[in-house]
């Protein structure tokens, strides 16, 4: 029987669509044969200048790193939006489709424009980061793969998930259930998982049930289940 349910750590961080006095618009650029695209950016504060960059995008664990890159070209770079203005940002590929996914990131930042940088002042500015990817040349993978594995050890869920697809996985909500006490635990994700990533964490869970317990993790690939070993 479920007496408590305790989770003291989120498992991973949604990239926003929004910022302090702008938005950026769609939430992902999926390039394929065409090998173009687009963003709309909209400011809806006062008059700002902004930069657009893309980046490699490398995944160990949790840890995201980025490069710069040639692979990815945006027009424009840089440019400055009044109030309500809107600026669409064209991206075009610049290299050819193989048989792997590659994964970047655009970075749309808020920029200091020169007359408003004064000396010993420091302004506080924003970044937004749009996941970038580039299909297969075989096409859109519609279906993912993964290894999921979870144990529980003296009142800490350890789980261990490995993309073994040939796409990025979405995560979209994490839930431990058990037979007898129904679900004991639903935790929501908008965490990306790139190819050949293993994600690990350990979070602290406290509570009794009675029988085998089920971790699954649902993705915008499918559905993944382990069982809970203890």
């Amino acid at each position: 029987m479920l007496r408590t349910v305790c989770l003291w750590a989120s498992l991973l961080i949604c990239c926003a669509a929004q910022a302090d006095g702008f938005a950026v618009v769609p939430l992902r650029v999926e390039l394929g044969p065409g090998r173009t695209g687009s963003l709309t950016v909209t400011n809806t504060g006062e008059a700002k200048t902004f930069e657009a960059r893309a980046m490699s995008w490398k995944q160990e664990n949790r840890n995201d790193s980025y490069a710069q890159t040639d692979d990815v070209l945006l027009a424009p770079t840089t440019f400055r939006l009044e109030k309500g203005a809107v600026q669409v940002v064209r991206v075009q590929l610049n290299r050819p489709q193989d048989a792997a996914e590659h994964a970047y990131r655009i970075f749309i930042d808020e920029v200091a424009a020169a007359q408003e940088v004064r000396p010993n002042t420091l302004k506080t500015l924003v970044s937004m980061a749009v996941p970038l990817f580039v299909a297969p040349s075989s096409g859109p993978v519609a279906k993912g793969d993964a290894a999921l594995s979870a144990l529980l050890e003296n009142d800490v869920l350890k789980i261990e998930l490995r993309n073994t697809g040939k796409a990025n996985l979405k995560l979209r909500e994490w839930v431990v259930s058990s037979a007898k006490a129904g679900e004991l635990l639903k935790v929501p994700s908008a965490a990306y998982v790139l190819v050949g990533n293993t994600l690990k964490g350990d979070y602290p869970l406290k509570f009794q049930a009675d029988g085998p317990m089920k971790l699954k993790v649902i993705t915008d690939r499918g559905t993944f289940s382990a069982d809970v070993k203890r």
